[in-house]
């Protein structure tokens, strides 16, 4: 089982994986690999870019909070197969800390557990106004939004994961304040989009990581620890990185993946997964 990042691994920089990509992912299922997509995005903001690519089955979403069972190529064709929410009073925290500052929080749940006719994805605070640059992320994805303003005192029995969305030169002062609110009681990390000026601050409960989710989809098939790989970029990855059995690099990744990995392989603009993945295939 191989589990690979999405943005800046699997997708070429245009946002979609390529023809080299999709088919090297077909001959490796067929060779007996696992594929698990282990991605910071949630299932709905990531159905777009996976619509071209047959990976059926498990995978891990939302940093590690979701493991999700893929089951067609819809914005609904899935369902939760594990979670680990999020502890109600880190949740509340970051709420008040986030939205004390001045900056919209973005609560990530899992739908299933709404009513039927009121289900969204997102909940997203009432009382503070959203980035346009996620507004516009969020438009070209089918991601459901809901508004509340109460996220500072909800009880968050259903929430995975809590995030942020801000201007670059504002992001110490969040971070700072969320390290000073929650040091030891929580799992976070900034993810920087220098092409847009914007950082994204994703929180989690304790543990919870990619490499925790890529242990559930493992308990799943029947795959231990040491028969898990990994590829991946950036901040989000590191977990997976430093534990898999083996890691893998790509060429375009921060210099922190780099030195963990056991491996560097070509960077995501020249097909580093769809080489690494044909080169198991010459081998089996």
């Amino acid at each position: 089982m191989v589990g690979i990042d999405l943005d800046g691994t699997l997708l070429a920089p245009s946002g979609k994986p390529s023809a080299r990509t999709i088919s090297a992912v077909i001959s490796a299922r067929k060779a007996g690999i696992h594929i698990c997509i282990a991605t910071g995005r949630s299932y709905r903001e990531a159905v777009i870019a996976l619509k071209d690519l047959d990976v059926p089955g498990f995978h891990v979403f939302a940093g590690g909070s979701m493991v999700i069972e893929r089951l067609g190529t819809g914005p609904d064709d899935y369902r939760v197969a594990a979670k680990q929410a999020m502890p109600g009073t880190v949740a509340r925290t970051f709420c008040s800390v986030v939205e004390g500052l001045g900056h919209s929080v973005q609560v990530l749940q899992d739908p299933a557990l709404h009513p039927k006719g009121a289900q969204f994805d997102m909940l997203r605070s009432a009382n503070q106004t959203m980035d346009d640059r996620e507004k516009v992320w969020l438009a070209n994805n089918p991601v459901r939004l809901s508004t509340a303003a109460d996220l500072q005192t909800r009880d968050h029995a259903d929430t995975v994961r809590c995030s942020c969305v801000v201007d670059s030169s504002h992001m110490f002062r969040v971070e700072s304040a969320v390290q000073d609110a929650l040091a030891g009681r929580a799992n976070w990390h900034v993810i920087r989009v220098p092409t847009v000026g914007v950082d994204v601050l994703e929180c989690f409960g304790p543990g919870v990581n990619k490499w925790s989710g890529l242990q559930l989809v493992g308990k799943l098939i029947g795959v231990d620890d040491a028969s898990i790989a990994a590829a991946g970029d950036d901040v989000n990855d590191v977990d997976m990185i430093k534990h898999a059995g083996k890691s893998f690099a790509m060429g375009n990744a921060i210099p922190a993946i780099k030195e963990l990995a056991h491996e560097i392989i070509e960077s995501n603009s020249n097909d580093g997964i769809a080489r690494l993945l044909e080169s198991w295939c010459q081998t089996q």
